[in-house]
């Protein structure tokens, strides 16, 4: 299982440094991102968009530490492991910080009227919420068999967030890729000191 997780970080990581290049040239993925917001900001309907706000907001950081914090004491009750839960925390500022190192470093530029010009990739919203995700997954079905299934509804659940800031044009397709990416590897890298213990 350790060689799978050093796997899934090297090709997440890989995969993430191949979308971060295409971002920032004129490549296929931008073409796409920016048929998509066209697409998006003509078709999607009003009611929509509202619901988008509303789970946009679960990734904004007054929501979104409190519910950290939150989990970080319910695996420190559950696991009886303070070093959990404090790793936990860790992981998902973590995620957060590299999210937002990522965009200063990465200053992806787009034209068009759809999202944010620059400093959109990758989604810090989508990193964040599927690495807390991603934890409590891990956490929750240590040594279980469903364990896998319990990441791929991680990873939804994060990608539903990342639809949301699509659809509200806060972020495009690729950025939204990206924090799935580099959530996959921090998710991984924790599952991997978690073994290591």
């Amino acid at each position: 299982m350790r060689g799978r997780d050093i796997r899934t970080v090297q090709v997440s990581l890989m995969l993430l440094a191949a979308v971060a290049i295409a971002v920032n040239t004129d490549s296929p993925i931008v073409s796409f991102d920016e048929s998509a917001g066209a697409w998006s900001k003509e078709n999607v309907p009003h009611t929509i968009v509202w619901v988008a706000h509303r789970l946009f907001r679960i990734g904004n950081p007054e929501t979104f530490m409190p519910l950290t914090l939150g989990t970080a004491c319910a695996i420190v009750w559950l696991q009886r492991s303070v070093m959990r839960g404090v790793l936990a925390i860790a992981t998902v500022g973590f995620a957060g910080a590299a999210s937002s190192i990522l965009k200063e470093i990465l200053s992806s530029y787009r034209a068009g009227d759809y999202a944010a010009h620059f400093h959109t990739f990758p989604s810090t919203h989508t990193t964040v919420t599927t690495t807390l995700l991603g934890v409590i997954a891990v956490c929750l079905f240590e040594g279980r068999r469903s364990q896998g299934r319990a990441l791929v509804a991680a990873g939804s659940g994060g990608l539903l967030i990342g639809v949301a800031a699509f659809l509200i044009a806060a972020h495009w397709p690729s950025d939204v890729m990206g924090g799935l990416l580099l959530a996959t590897a921090v998710v991984a890298t924790f599952r991997l000191i978690l073994r290591g213990r």
